[in-house]
């Protein structure tokens, strides 16, 4: 994919020569079944507090991938979802007090993933909540 910007007029962004790739892939298979979740929630240490409060398995597959958008990010997080419960709390002094627009994804049973509610948050606002879904999709906004 390109993200060439090209506009009569427009400044040219300093990110419009480069092609969109991934700044960020990481996965949790790269640690052992019994330690993938931990591996997992330390990748959003300094913003948020994550808490496995069920687990079907003792494994937790997961990839977090991010492109970098300018001042903007996006980011798609796949988990399993289906017997798995998480618990996730905004850090009190985050590292980052972005806006989140997020859009969680659940899989059927015919496997399709099914979109459920975007939801607007601030990454510096207290904020709990409890997930099974499969995959989210989130765009980060700086609040400057």
């Amino acid at each position: 994919m390109d993200a060439r910007v090209t506009a009569a007029g427009v400044p040219t962004d300093p990110f419009a020569d480069e092609p969109l790739r991934c700044a960020i892939d990481v996965s949790s298979l790269l640690a052992p079944p019994a330690e993938q979740f931990d591996f997992y929630r330390s990748w959003f240490t300094g913003v948020a507090e994550i808490q496995l409060l069920r687990a079907e398995h003792s494994a937790f597959p997961a990839r977090h991938q991010v492109w970098q958008l300018g001042d903007l990010a996006l980011s798609s997080i796949e988990i399993p979802g289906a017997g798995y419960e998480i618990q996730w709390e905004h850090r009190r002094r985050p590292l980052l007090d972005h806006w989140m627009l997020s859009v969680p994804f659940s899989r059927c049973a015919g496997g399709e993933m099914i979109s459920r509610r975007p939801r607007m948050r601030c990454l510096a606002l207290p904020d709990v909540g409890v997930s099974n879904d499969d995959l989210f999709i989130t765009l980060f906004l700086p609040r400057t």
